[in-house]
Protein backbone atom coordinates (compact mmCIF):
# COMPACT_ATOMS: atom_id res chain seq x y z
CA UNK A 1 0.00 0.00 0.00
CA UNK A 2 1.03 3.59 -0.63
CA UNK A 3 0.92 7.04 1.31
CA UNK A 4 -2.73 7.75 -0.53
CA UNK A 5 -4.15 3.88 -0.06
CA UNK A 6 -3.09 3.91 3.92
CA UNK A 7 -4.48 7.58 4.34
CA UNK A 8 -7.96 6.12 2.61
CA UNK A 9 -8.03 3.57 4.59
CA UNK A 10 -7.91 5.79 7.90
CA UNK A 11 -10.81 7.96 6.53
CA UNK A 12 -12.79 5.32 6.26
CA UNK A 13 -11.60 3.76 9.77
CA UNK A 14 -12.04 7.11 11.19
CA UNK A 15 -15.72 8.36 9.24
CA UNK A 16 -16.87 4.80 10.66
CA UNK A 17 -15.80 5.45 13.70
CA UNK A 18 -16.83 8.95 14.54
CA UNK A 19 -20.72 8.60 14.40
CA UNK A 20 -20.44 5.23 17.08
CA UNK A 21 -18.54 7.24 19.41
CA UNK A 22 -20.77 10.29 19.19
CA UNK A 23 -23.84 8.15 19.35
CA UNK A 24 -23.09 7.14 22.54
CA UNK A 25 -22.18 10.70 24.01
CA UNK A 26 -26.07 10.86 25.22
CA UNK A 27 -26.35 14.62 23.66
CA UNK A 28 -28.90 15.78 21.43
CA UNK A 29 -28.06 15.21 17.92
CA UNK A 30 -28.03 18.77 17.50
CA UNK A 31 -25.58 19.66 20.42
CA UNK A 32 -23.51 16.70 19.31
CA UNK A 33 -23.35 17.91 15.52
CA UNK A 34 -22.32 21.23 16.73
CA UNK A 35 -19.55 19.93 19.51
CA UNK A 36 -17.95 17.84 16.55
CA UNK A 37 -18.15 20.81 14.13
CA UNK A 38 -16.39 23.20 16.59
CA UNK A 39 -13.86 20.49 17.41
CA UNK A 40 -13.15 19.79 14.18
CA UNK A 41 -12.72 23.31 13.33
CA UNK A 42 -10.37 24.12 15.83
CA UNK A 43 -8.62 21.98 14.43
CA UNK A 44 -7.85 22.29 11.55
CA UNK A 45 -8.00 26.24 11.79
CA UNK A 46 -3.88 25.75 11.89
CA UNK A 47 -3.92 23.98 8.80
CA UNK A 48 -5.32 26.85 7.27
CA UNK A 49 -2.60 29.67 7.93
CA UNK A 50 -0.39 30.23 4.69
CA UNK A 51 -3.43 29.40 2.36
CA UNK A 52 -5.70 31.67 2.68
CA UNK A 53 -4.14 33.83 -0.39
CA UNK A 54 -5.22 33.76 -4.14
CA UNK A 55 -8.21 31.70 -4.92
CA UNK A 56 -9.82 32.89 -1.65
CA UNK A 57 -12.13 35.72 -2.98
CA UNK A 58 -12.93 34.03 -6.13
CA UNK A 59 -15.14 31.52 -7.42
CA UNK A 60 -13.58 28.54 -5.68
CA UNK A 61 -14.74 30.67 -2.24
CA UNK A 62 -18.33 30.49 -4.00
CA UNK A 63 -18.13 26.45 -4.59
CA UNK A 64 -16.79 25.99 -1.12
CA UNK A 65 -19.69 27.77 0.38
CA UNK A 66 -22.19 25.95 -1.69
CA UNK A 67 -19.86 22.59 -0.37
CA UNK A 68 -20.26 23.83 2.98
CA UNK A 69 -23.91 23.98 3.05
CA UNK A 70 -24.59 21.05 1.37
CA UNK A 71 -22.13 19.42 3.75
CA UNK A 72 -24.44 21.43 6.79
CA UNK A 73 -27.77 19.84 5.14
CA UNK A 74 -26.07 16.50 5.67
CA UNK A 75 -25.24 16.74 9.08
CA UNK A 76 -28.89 18.48 9.99
CA UNK A 77 -29.94 14.85 8.28
CA UNK A 78 -27.39 12.95 9.88
CA UNK A 79 -27.94 14.34 13.31
CA UNK A 80 -32.15 14.07 12.96
CA UNK A 81 -31.42 9.99 11.90
CA UNK A 82 -29.11 9.60 15.23
CA UNK A 83 -30.98 11.24 17.46
CA UNK A 84 -34.23 9.39 16.22
CA UNK A 85 -33.05 6.06 15.60
CA UNK A 86 -32.93 2.93 18.83
CA UNK A 87 -29.53 1.97 19.41
CA UNK A 88 -30.29 -1.21 17.86
CA UNK A 89 -30.87 0.42 14.44
CA UNK A 90 -27.93 2.68 14.53
CA UNK A 91 -25.67 0.25 12.43
CA UNK A 92 -27.64 -0.68 10.01
CA UNK A 93 -28.32 2.94 9.18
CA UNK A 94 -24.77 4.35 9.16
CA UNK A 95 -24.05 1.34 7.02
CA UNK A 96 -26.66 2.50 4.45
CA UNK A 97 -25.60 6.09 4.92
CA UNK A 98 -21.87 5.16 4.07
CA UNK A 99 -22.88 2.78 1.28
CA UNK A 100 -24.74 5.77 -0.63
CA UNK A 101 -22.07 7.78 -0.04
CA UNK A 102 -19.17 5.35 -1.60
CA UNK A 103 -21.97 5.38 -4.54
CA UNK A 104 -22.29 8.64 -5.40
CA UNK A 105 -18.72 9.48 -6.23
CA UNK A 106 -18.86 6.38 -7.94
CA UNK A 107 -21.94 7.52 -10.24
CA UNK A 108 -20.48 11.30 -10.70
CA UNK A 109 -16.96 9.79 -11.99
CA UNK A 110 -19.08 8.20 -14.28
CA UNK A 111 -21.11 10.85 -15.92
CA UNK A 112 -18.37 13.36 -15.66
CA UNK A 113 -16.53 11.05 -18.57
CA UNK A 114 -15.48 7.80 -17.05
CA UNK A 115 -17.16 5.41 -19.38
CA UNK A 116 -20.16 2.51 -17.38
CA UNK A 117 -18.11 -0.29 -17.86
CA UNK A 118 -19.05 -4.10 -16.38
CA UNK A 119 -16.22 -3.87 -13.47
CA UNK A 120 -18.12 -0.52 -12.09
CA UNK A 121 -21.18 -1.51 -12.92
CA UNK A 122 -20.69 -4.50 -10.35
CA UNK A 123 -19.31 -2.05 -8.15
CA UNK A 124 -22.63 -0.04 -7.87
CA UNK A 125 -24.73 -3.56 -7.63
CA UNK A 126 -22.62 -4.80 -5.17
CA UNK A 127 -22.89 -1.71 -3.02
CA UNK A 128 -26.57 -2.13 -2.93
CA UNK A 129 -26.50 -5.83 -2.21
CA UNK A 130 -23.97 -4.74 0.64
CA UNK A 131 -26.43 -2.07 1.69
CA UNK A 132 -29.90 -4.09 1.23
CA UNK A 133 -27.80 -7.24 2.89
CA UNK A 134 -26.28 -5.36 6.12
CA UNK A 135 -29.80 -4.39 7.25
CA UNK A 136 -31.13 -7.43 7.52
Amino acid sequence: MNDLQIKAVLVGVTFGIWPIVISKSGLNGYVAAVLYTLVGLLVMIPFVFGHLAGPMMTRGLIIAVIAGLIGAGGMLLYTSMLSKAPAQNVGTLLVTAFMVQLAVPAIYQIFRGGQMTVTRGVGLVAAFAAAVLLNR
